[in-house]
């Protein structure tokens, strides 16, 4: 089965930052929300939680609608703009695809993340960097969709494009061999894959300190397949 911890989680939207001043406010704020809902009857007919949970589930719903909808409106406007092969129209069939992979919708997923591929196969200049994250976002879907057979070929082509773009010595070169490692392990190609490990963190030694944690996370995932080989 996968390792620990793979696939890695989508990236969580950055929220705004809160300085240590808001604690004394945000604590009292906190304690007014406990005593609201601590006012708040639980409902003891079994007919009010089947509402409850019936009303939670339309809203989750809804909000995936209007997510998805937001999405393709925005998709819309920026192929209207900048034609099917740009940037901006990438990044709008990715934010598609997160939606339906967010959802369970794999099928859904992968066809709009094929989408973003092509898209950025055909941007021209600097069209690397574009097909690098797609193939990333979908290797960590063939993954999580236990299509691991297909997202090999995949998470290669990934490695091959970092190289090729930023070198076979640079840190995302490193972290790309760490990627299609994970693929391999899946896989049972663990020799394959503590090659690849060995790589990336020979390439980490060279750019960061002993206890940086990109070393130390390679350390262990190296760990976990040597166990594995006996």
């Amino acid at each position: 089965g996968p390792p620990p911890n793979w696939p890695p989680p989508r990236p969580a939207v950055d929220r705004p930052f809160r300085s240590w001043a808001h604690a004394p406010k945000d604590a009292e704020i906190r304690e007014q929300g406990k005593e609201r809902a601590a006012s708040i009857p639980v409902p003891k007919e079994e007919g009010a939680r089947s509402k409850s949970k019936k009303s939670d589930l339309n809203t989750s719903e809804n909000r995936f609608k209007s997510a998805k909808n937001n999405f393709k409106r925005a998709l819309s406007v920026r192929v209207g703009a900048f034609g099917k092969a740009h940037p901006e129209v990438v990044e709008s069939l990715r934010q598609i695809a997160g939606v339906f992979e967010d959802q369970g919708l794999y099928e859904e997923a992968f066809n709009a993340y094929g989408q973003a591929l092509a898209s950025g196969e055909s941007i021209g200049e600097f069209e690397h960097l574009y097909v690098r994250h797609t193939l990333d976002d979908m290797v960590r879907l063939s993954v999580k969709a236990g299509r691991y057979q297909s997202g090999m070929p995949m998470a290669e082509r990934s490695v091959a494009i970092t190289r090729k773009a930023f070198g076979p010595r640079h840190p995302k070169t490193g972290a790309a061999f760490v990627n299609l490692a994970d693929v391999y392990t899946v896989l049972g190609r663990q020799a394959d894959a503590l090659a690849l490990l060995d790589k990336s963190a020979e390439i980490s030694r060279e750019v960061f300190a002993p206890e940086h944690p990109r070393l130390l996370t390679t350390a262990s995932r190296s760990a976990r397949v040597q166990h594995r080989l006996g």
